[in-house]
């Protein structure tokens, strides 16, 4: 991902809001989905074989760009392990959705029945404030874990268990985008807070993310 002056107010404080992932499960026919994996890869340059099942990929990213790099992941699919006629979509609503790839997945999705959000990763990205960092959540009775960088910086904390309906995770994606070779313009800092809500949970979002929210600060 680029990041440009359109997108940030250069070097200026500024937060985005975004639902980052979603996973969606319901009912498919196990052999109508069988029966059909290997068809749509034949049909769909931008259906591939990938693990357990299939990914749907971005085709037009780097049409005659004359480089050789992956085009990027607009959702993966597969069989829910023991359950017979599911099918298990992620997908991050905000990327690919308007390519030929995430069109033919919208239309996939439209043709499940009885379907439901099974997670759900709420993000809030903070740019050019570095205060950010000293935030916490302060909750009795959740736990942390601290990752520190090779500075002894924090460079990512976990609120919560990860076996739990609800985790919160907080981490330098500055960092962690300059790892990956991303280039970034007017950006001094970059730290992300997200929410992952499973199951039930994914539907109360809106009293989650607030409660999540309030108790995210610097004590006095």
């Amino acid at each position: 991902m680029t990041t440009n002056n359109n997108e940030i107010q250069k070097h200026q404080p500024q937060i985005k809001v975004s639902i980052d992932r979603l996973t969606v499960v319901g009912d498919f026919p196990t052999d109508l989905f069988m029966d059909h994996y290997y068809k749509w890869q034949r049909e769909h340059d931008f259906v591939r074989e990938s693990g357990q099942g299939l990914q749907v990929v971005d085709t037009t990213q780097y049409v005659n760009t004359g480089e050789d790099v992956p085009q990027e992941q607009v959702a993966y699919m597969e069989i829910p392990k023991f359950q017979k006629d599911k099918l298990r979509l992620d997908f991050n609503p905000n990327h690919g959705l308007q390519t030929p790839g995430g069109q033919w997945l919208l239309d996939l999705i439209a043709r499940i029945e009885n379907k439901h959000y099974s997670r759900g990763d709420f993000a809030f990205d903070i740019f050019n404030e570095p205060r950010a960092k000293l935030y916490r959540i302060w909750k009795f009775g959740v736990s942390q874990s601290v990752f520190m960088g090779r500075k002894r910086e924090m460079q990512t904390i976990y609120y919560g268990s990860p076996k739990s309906g609800q985790q919160i995770r907080q981490y330098n994606k500055l960092v962690e985008q300059k790892t990956k070779g991303k280039e970034l313009v007017d950006i001094d800092s970059w730290w992300r807070i997200e929410l992952q809500l499973r199951t039930g949970k994914v539907d109360d979002y809106p009293r989650l993310v607030k409660e999540m929210l309030a108790d995210f600060y610097i004590p006095e």
